[in-house]
């Protein structure tokens, strides 16, 4: 019930799960469109969870 009141963090932790799920899809060498998104998923990310802990 605590997580569905800070929808913020719980979307945050969610979008994390996708960015390693999109690193797995990554080459090596950087070349494909996910290795160019994926750092700004991170960063996204991390932004909704600070942003939901300071909010709280």
């Amino acid at each position: 019930m605590l997580l569905l009141k800070n929808k913020k963090i719980v979307s945050g932790i969610i979008l994390l799960i996708i960015a390693f799920f999109v690193l797995s899809k990554t080459d090596p060498y950087g070349r494909n469109f996910a290795s160019r998104v994926v750092p700004f998923i991170f960063v996204l990310s991390w932004f909704l969870i600070g942003w939901g802990i300071l909010k709280k």
